[in-house]
């Protein structure tokens, strides 16, 4: 029996369509005109041999009808793990981390992270090499953030936004970071690919959600590209990555209120008491953009990801067939009218689909969390002043319906993200 758990039609279309979209839209953007701005490697690891040390930290307080984040966010095919309410002081994340250059041609990084109450946990540790100091490429292992570009990748990471964005959430749960090897190319290209700023090629272990301990590694791929829009209409900046995972025994627990939030799929191989397990292939798509307008201090972003799942979903109530699609993002509005004072807003979306057919269907899709499957959305705005470098005081409002409920929330946010504390040259 088959027992389709999308939103109503006029919500769901083919993952085709979406892709087609994003990917027209991103080739649209790249065929502008081109500018001379490249981002290069990681930024904590000093451009010549030396040291530096790096801190940042965002604490707030928040005021909300409902927990924040949501305890669930229906209709997703996640981990089944209950975010730790942090209305009240909280702190949202803080890092501490070192870089270090032995030598023209290699670097390291390393950095700590730590949120709310939970452990403090390796967010990178990082080993970076180049064939000569002004090489455009450079090869990198260990443990980073997955290369998704800055608008998606920074956003809810010390973002001028509290809370995660609900795509960020529903596709990798939180920010993806990942061990593997990752080839940089930054190419100073002149002329009719000038706009061309980056490729990345990588392959991770993807032991982390949307991954599992038994996936094989996962390809991933992301290109940059920036340039001055048609008309000296200001300048742009554009990413789109594409990554393919095959989690094996990905599990998730029957969502209860004591799980706590994990990154790391619980495992398959035991007893199913309690527990979902996913056995198939995950396909990956994002892309994002930012327009800095020629209205002064305005700039625009959107950002959009897809998660399409195929494969085997089963528990201790039935094995059944399962594909899913997640689809998501936000547009953004930022008007910085001096370089203290900022006023930006955010609308956020979230849509599943969900087809789960075979024995067992409908107790299996509700083990899953993927009944019931309601749309989310979220509305941010937010008035903040930086009184000096690295500071940033904030105060947000927002409004949120999330597993068909309506939230709404307000925050007080301190966010400091200075650049080096301390940096010794040798």
């Amino acid at each position: 029996m088959t027992h389709p758990l999308s939103a109503p039609p006029h919500q769901s279309q083919p993952l085709r369509r979406h892709a087609c979209a994003l990917a027209a839209a991103t080739l649209c953007m790249l065929s502008l005109q081109p500018a001379a701005a490249h981002d290069g490697s990681d930024a904590s690891i000093p451009p010549t041999p030396g040291l530096q040390i790096n801190a940042a930290a965002a604490l707030s307080y928040q005021h909300a009808d409902q927990p924040v984040p949501a305890q669930r966010l229906t209709g997703v095919l996640g981990l089944g793990d209950t975010p730790t309410d942090q209305r009240g002081w909280a702190l949202e994340h803080g890092t501490l981390g070192a870089g270090v250059r032995l030598t023209p041609l290699l670097g390291a990084t390393a950095t700590l992270g730590k949120h709310g109450s939970e452990r403090a946990h390796a967010e990178t540790a990082w080993l970076e090499a180049r064939p000569s100091a002004d090489s455009d490429f450079t090869l990198g292992a260990g443990r980073n953030r997955m290369p998704l570009g800055p608008v998606i990748g920074n956003a809810g990471h010390l973002d001028r936004f509290g809370q995660m964005p609900l795509i960020k959430r529903a596709a990798f749960n939180g920010d993806w970071i990942e061990d593997g090897v990752n080839l940089s190319w930054r190419p100073h290209l002149e002329g009719a690919f000038e706009w061309l700023q980056g490729i990345d090629a990588g392959l991770w272990r993807a032991r982390r959600f949307p991954g599992s301990e038994n996936a094989a590694w996962a390809p991933t791929v992301r290109a940059r590209a920036a340039g001055p829009v048609w008309g000296h209409a200001g300048d742009w900046e554009a990413d789109v990555f594409y990554s393919r995972l095959e989690p094996q025994g990905r599990g998730a627990y029957v969502q209860r209120s004591n799980n706590g939030h994990i990154h790391t799929a619980p495992q398959c191989s035991a007893s199913l008491r309690d527990i979902t397990c996913f056995d198939g292939t995950v396909d990956l798509l994002g892309a994002s953009a930012s327009w800095a307008t020629l209205l002064p201090g305005v700039r625009l972003t959107a950002a959009g990801v897809l998660r399409n799942e195929r494969g085997n979903l089963y528990s201790q109530n039935g094995d059944t067939r399962y594909q899913g699609r997640t689809r998501g993002g936000w547009l953004e509005a930022l008007w910085q009218p001096t370089a203290q004072w900022e006023v930006a807003a955010r609308q956020e979306w979230l849509r599943n689909s969900n087809s789960v057919s075979g024995p067992g269907a409908a107790l299996v899709a509700a083990d899953a969390n993927l009944l019931p499957n309601n749309p989310s959305r979220r509305f941010t705005a937010m008035l903040g002043w930086r009184p000096r470098a690295g500071w940033l005081l904030a105060l947000e409002a927002g409004r949120e319906r999330i597993a068909g409920k309506d939230n709404n929330v307000m925050a007080l946010r301190v966010v400091y993200t200075p650049g080096p504390l301390l940096e010794r040259s040798w």
